[in-house]
């Protein structure tokens, strides 16, 4: 390659780091929020499981202790079946919600590659290893499936990946019916609940350079 062949490479790679740190910058803040709002969920379902345990326990013991069928005992069980419903409703609320903004985070994460290398296909920022799968893949068609779940049956660009994420958290990740987003539970499987975390593999997969000194946790993931 001539020497003029070689400084117009430079440049345009000079061009695409500098978009790429552009748009890290410009979503810092947006993920960052993101992720704050993600960690409020998480107390918010974590309190509903508690009452959902203890309504649970309550329901029981009232059906035990009623055996006559008094129209006062009728009643108190039919309140704890109640409130046990409207718990259970709260939770899938929450849930859908977590999933609606880790998607949010995935979507900020894919279009930053895309910026940064157009196509997943030869992308050469790879990221860190997860159960066999590097955060490229893991990133991408977690982002596809996030906000196309619903072709699941018909259409799954993402169904080598959750399959391998399946074998390694079984239930987490699956591909049968009920068809619902996973989007959440691939933000806690990657740590992204801490923002350096998320920073660290964004500029690893934007850049192909990671910051900082923290390091990931192991891969679990909440089911």
């Amino acid at each position: 390659m001539s020497n003029s062949g070689s400084s117009t490479l430079d440049s345009a790679l000079d061009v695409q780091k500098q978009r790429s740190m552009d748009y890290l910058k410009r979503t810092c803040k947006v993920s960052g929020e993101l992720i704050q709002m993600l960690a409020l969920q998480d107390v918010k379902m974590g309190q509903f499981k508690e009452r959902l345990e203890r309504q649970r326990r309550d329901l029981e013991i009232a059906e035990r202790v009623t055996t006559d069928g008094l129209p006062d005992e009728v009643e108190r069980v039919a309140r704890q079946r109640t409130k046990l419903e409207a718990t259970k409703q709260a939770l899938k609320t929450f849930e859908s919600s977590a999933n609606i903004l880790a998607g949010s985070v995935f979507q900020i994460a894919k279009q930053g590659m895309s910026i940064a290398g157009k196509k997943v296909k030869g992308y050469s920022n790879k990221g860190r290893v997860i159960a066999g799968i590097c955060v490229r893949d893991i990133v991408w068609q977690g982002r596809n499936q996030a906000m196309h779940y619903e072709t699941t049956a018909t259409e799954a660009a993402w169904r080598d990946v959750f399959l391998k994420l399946d074998l390694a958290n079984p239930g987490a990740f699956s591909v049968k019916p009920p068809y619902e987003s996973r989007a959440k539970a691939i933000f806690d499987l990657l740590g992204w609940q801490s923002h350096a975390i998320y920073e660290a593999d964004m500029h690893s997969l934007l850049l192909g350079t990671r910051v900082g000194k923290k390091r990931a946790p192991a891969a679990s993931a909440a089911s």
